[in-house]
């Protein structure tokens, strides 16, 4: 069995507690647990500043990053973004999930493969550095 990663606010009791329960019952069945990895930013002063600025980055008109099809979603977060500004924009789950789902791909970077890692070395052993 193995389990499935996502991002969230591990520092919501509540949260946790519920997880720990779905978790608890999807093993009784036999079924995949889940594993919250805390998002990016989340601990961070300016989180709100954060996600606000990377939704409108990638949701703003104009830009195709992303595609939210014939929907109204882009208008309703920028109204949202706009009056919630001042405010806890992540006590929206939808905004919470979209934000920390761009917060991971804007700030993730691939782990160096061992060979990266050996030649970097062995160029640094030798003399022959970059």
């Amino acid at each position: 069995m193995e389990t499935i990663k996502f991002y969230g606010d591990t520092t919501s009791l509540a949260m946790m507690e519920l997880l720990d329960q779905f978790n608890r019952d999807l093993r009784d069945r036999g079924i995949t647990p889940f594993y919250v990895t805390e998002a990016p930013q989340l601990r961070g002063p300016r989180k709100q500043e954060f996600y606000t600025r990377l939704i409108r980055k990638y949701a703003q008109s104009g830009r195709k990053i992303l595609h939210f099809c014939d929907t109204t979603l882009p208008g309703y977060l920028m109204g949202l973004l706009r009056e919630e500004i001042s405010k806890n924009i992540l006590n929206h789950p939808p905004i919470a999930a979209l934000g920390y789902a761009l917060g991971v791909l804007s700030t993730w970077k691939p782990r160096r493969r061992e060979t990266e890692v050996k030649a970097k070395y062995e160029r640094f052993l030798t003399g022959n550095v970059v």
